[in-house]
């Protein structure tokens, strides 16, 4: 491995606590962003039954007809199954993820949309990705498409697709409750 791998999350691995992250204050106008919002991993994440799911591009179409829906759908399922939160995560600002989870209903749901610009959390988590290169490029710094369940801050359950979508989905996550 060298210098600059990071090792991937695994199940029994910590969410470092203290990691400040950016959601919004789930205005409902809908033709404005809301304004931004510090919060961290303790906050979210301490002393709850969470999931985390990892997005890499808001509004593309794996994302936003499969992975976010599924969890918004299904969100009654996660709550019964002993979730107390989910949040969904990439590498964009937080006016990106505010604007994308007004579309696709998350605060209904109650679904927290966070913005990790920096990659403060995603990045020693090893869940980013360089996808500068090739015919489309979208970013040196993306999330990877992942899912993972958090009981107190502790990895339960890690799920990543490096191409498809299976292992991050909601049906995923609610075998693995």
């Amino acid at each position: 491995m060298s210098a600059v791998e990071v090792p991937i999350v695994k199940v029994g691995d910590s969410i470092p606590e203290g990691i400040t992250l950016w959601t919004s204050s789930n205005s409902h106008d809908k033709d404005a962003c809301a304004l931004p919002q510090k919060t961290s991993t303790t906050e979210l994440f301490k002393g709850k039954r969470a999931v985390l799911v990892g997005i890499p591009i808001p509004f593309s179409p794996t994302c936003s007809i499969q992975q976010l829906p599924g969890f918004v759908a299904k969100a009654a399922e996660l709550k019964a199954k002993g979730v107390e939160a989910v949040a969904v995560v990439n590498c964009y600002d937080v006016f990106v993820q505010d604007a994308w989870g007004k579309a696709q209903g998350a605060a209904a749901a109650n679904i927290v949309m966070l913005s990790d610009s920096n990659g403060d959390l995603l990045g020693p988590l090893g869940l980013t990705q360089d996808l500068s290169k090739g015919p489309l490029p979208l970013g040196a710094r993306v999330s990877k498409r992942f899912a993972i369940v958090i009981d107190d801050l502790k990895v339960t359950y890690v799920g990543i697709d490096p191409k498809g979508f299976e292992a991050s989905s909601v049906e995923s996550v609610l075998a693995h409750l």
